[in-house]
């Protein structure tokens, strides 16, 4: 009798493991926002929930922010025109926030802006707080007061920690290989095979999903450095170099692509998984409905599946809510209550 009962309570301990490391499983049901305005997205690729203001970028627009003012999902309208001009934005890409306040790198300005809703005035403004001289870089957001990260087509290293003045304080591990051949290709040519998505709870915390295979990196900032607590490298792309010069690579039909998207808070970070090829899905690949929800220290506590597939997301904490883009053919805003 004590047998059946030891054995018992040993499956239900495993069980409960099983359960622990695959994360429990929630589905989401979408609702469709009908703003007073018409919101008309182009090409949405990231978008940011700071108070009451949903800020979305469009790549595809004559401007790159959309304002749209929350609770009523009041449109505010659109800003950051394309041109070299004050108050002008060359590439717009990413968004990310710390203490309270939303930044945007424009990589082709080499300019870290921060992005301020005047309520006032009714309009974004914008506010440059540091130009960054480091070639190749992709993405520049806060770590602290006085640190910065880099994310870029480095000589060395995945990541580089500066001080406010762009002096490089760290650079991280170069990006892995899967075998000795990949291995003997330059860090600035796999950078181009494994890029990805990247976001920090403005806490010195930091993310970082790849985009075209199933790869996970965390890191903390501690002092002056970037301390890796995790990473998991359940896929590696498959790829080829194209050329003899420069640093483009072009994917095998059937890769599967990895995370599309990626949002933070101060609990963890939410990552939108594909897991397609374009081969079997074509653009389709580009869309998900599938999110891992992930703790600071790398442990899965959650899978959400939306009801519907979506391009980009992110999370409202204050209300409890996802807020994602999907396509119905075009465009729509929609939202996921986590309630």
């Amino acid at each position: 009798m004590y047998r059946v009962e030891i054995i018992i309570l040993l499956l239900f301990s495993l069980c409960s493991c099983q359960q622990g490391e695959k994360g429990e499983e929630i589905g989401l049901f979408h609702k469709q926002i009908d703003l007073e305005e018409n919101l008309i997205l182009g090409a949405p690729v990231d978008m940011k929930c700071v108070d009451d203001n949903l800020i979305i970028i469009d790549a595809n627009s004559d401007a790159f922010f959309h304002w749209i003012k929350l609770p009523d999902f009041k449109y505010m309208g659109k800003y950051g025109e394309l041109g070299q001009g004050p108050g002008e934005w060359l590439k717009a890409k990413t968004l990310h926030v710390f203490q309270d306040t939303l930044y945007c790198y424009d990589s082709y300005k080499s300019e870290l802006l921060q992005i301020i809703p005047d309520d006032d005035a009714g309009k974004l403004t914008f506010r440059s707080c540091h130009r960054f001289g480091k070639d190749l870089t992709i993405d520049l957001f806060p770590l602290s007061q006085s640190r910065l990260c880099a994310y870029g087509c480095f000589e060395h290293g995945m990541l580089h920690v500066t001080d406010t003045a762009g002096m490089l304080l760290q650079v991280t591990r170069d990006f892995l290989a899967r075998d000795r051949t990949e291995s003997m290709l330059s860090n600035q040519l796999r950078f181009m095979a494994y890029q990805g998505c990247m976001d920090t709870d403005g806490k010195g915390n930091v993310a970082y999903l790849m985009a075209d295979s199933k790869q996970c990196y965390v890191y903390s900032l501690v002092e002056d450095s970037l301390a890796e607590i995790f990473s998991d490298q359940s896929s590696y792309p498959f790829y080829k170099p194209e050329g003899n010069e420069g640093f483009s690579v072009s994917f095998k039909p059937e890769n599967k692509f990895g995370y599309q998207d990626i949002t933070a808070d101060e609990s963890g970070f939410y990552g939108l998984y594909s897991g397609k090829s374009f081969q079997d899905y074509q653009q389709k690949a580009f869309e998900s409905s599938l999110v891992e929800a992930y703790t600071w220290k790398g442990a899965l506590k959650a899978l959400y599946r939306f009801d519907i597939p979506v391009l980009c997301f992110c999370i409202d904490k204050k209300r409890d809510v996802f807020y994602a883009i999907t396509n119905n053919p075009d465009p729509v805003l929609v939202c996921f209550p986590l309630l």
